[in-house]
């Protein structure tokens, strides 16, 4: 019970800022700039894959990857390395505990339109470096017409020499989901904002 609530406490959106847990810094703090110029709330992200999922193989570490939503003690003595909603929150991702994504129910920033992900899909390869591609549907829901005025799944792809598993910054799961929120906006987030906005 104690890990639930420091995951609850995590998650709590001040001021629209998308990355609470980090000093931001570099696209971390460039998202949250453009998040707040947009005066749109990150709700958070949820994690939308099968427990055991094959998420790719490092030769850094000589490790597989594969997905699990909460460790016990018999998997932490697994041959395969196996990622949780632990370990996306220690890399800096607002990651929701239970993987529950609501816009409605919890608290909120003054902001009209909420921004909320749903991650699906992670590749995590490892050479010399780290190169990680996640796949993120991201929605923007109006609480003027209580209505998702868009959502799109888009891809982030990002390199690095760490993945942030252990808090360590900058890393490349967090650029990559970054990424993906940045072609988001790009594409049509920015868009469907203007003209819900009139």
């Amino acid at each position: 019970m104690k890990n639930r609530r420091a995951r609850s406490g995590f998650v709590l959106v001040v001021g629209g800022a998308l990355f609470l847990a980090l000093p931001t810094q570099g696209v971390a703090q460039d998202i949250n700039q453009r998040l707040m110029k947009l005066r749109l709330g990150l709700v958070g992200l949820t994690i939308d894959m099968p427990d055991g999922q094959y998420l790719g193989e490092s030769n850094i570490e000589r490790q597989t990857f594969r997905w699990d939503t909460e460790l016990t003690a018999d998997d932490r003595v697994s041959s395969d390395r196996l990622l949780a909603l632990e370990h996306f929150q220690w890399a800096g991702l607002p990651v929701m505990p239970d993987n529950q994504l609501s816009f409605t129910k919890g608290i909120f920033g003054p902001e009209r339109f909420r921004l909320g992900g749903r991650l699906t899909s992670l590749n995590i390869q490892g050479r010399e470096r780290y190169e990680v591609r996640s796949h993120v549907t991201w929605s923007i829901y109006d609480t003027e017409t209580s209505s998702v005025i868009i959502e799109r799944e888009t891809k982030g792809l990002a390199k690095g020499a760490v993945l942030g598993l252990r808090g360590e910054q900058p890393n490349a799961l967090l650029e990559s989901v970054i990424h993906s929120l940045e072609e988001f906006l790009d594409a049509a987030g920015e868009k469907a904002l203007k003209a819900a906005r009139g």
